[in-house]
């Protein structure tokens, strides 16, 4: 069996938003661990390194506009589309769970195909309610919120105007 080799990379990175709303310019600190293996140390290095520009490129944080509050478009999406994974997966396996207990003949055929169509509802109300869920729907609370109630704040700028 080939060795395989694993290099760790820890980056940071100062992550500039420019606010759909309201058009102010903000910052906060982006952090990530990421991991890259390959058949040598040389190799699994270049991956992480690879990796690491990728996340730093593509990645945001959920960080609202400082003046205004709001959650900017590419962060609710990055948002949903984890979320849109783990359901289908999650479906994806109790769909595999079903095909598999009806073809051992643990569940009866109509049992099965009932069980399929709550899945697929269950999954769709699922997948429904990520869609339709606000994350802007009271900006200005984010952007007003006491500073001891959460963790400090990263560094944010904004325009003068």
């Amino acid at each position: 069996m080939a060795k395989t080799y694993t290099a760790t990379l820890e980056v940071e990175s100062l992550k500039e938003h420019t606010c759909s709303c309201c058009g102010a310019v903000y910052s906060y600190n982006l952090h990530r661990k990421v991991k890259g293996t390959a058949g040598t140390a040389e190799k699994a290095r270049a991956a992480a390194q690879k990796l690491a520009a990728r996340a730093l490129e593509r990645d945001v944080d959920l960080e609202p506009c400082a003046t205004c509050g709001l959650l900017q478009p590419d962060m609710v999406g990055q948002t949903r589309a984890r979320r849109h994974k783990i359901v289908f997966w999650l479906a994806l396996i109790v769909f595999i769970a079903i095909v598999i207990a009806r073809t051992a003949y643990w569940i009866q055929s109509e049992v099965a195909i009932w069980s399929a169509a709550v899945l697929c509802a269950v999954a769709a109300f699922a997948l429904w309610g990520i869609d339709f869920a606000d994350s802007n729907k009271d900006p200005e609370a984010t952007a007003s919120a006491p500073p001891d109630a959460s963790p400090p704040a990263p560094s944010r700028t904004s325009p003068d105007n």
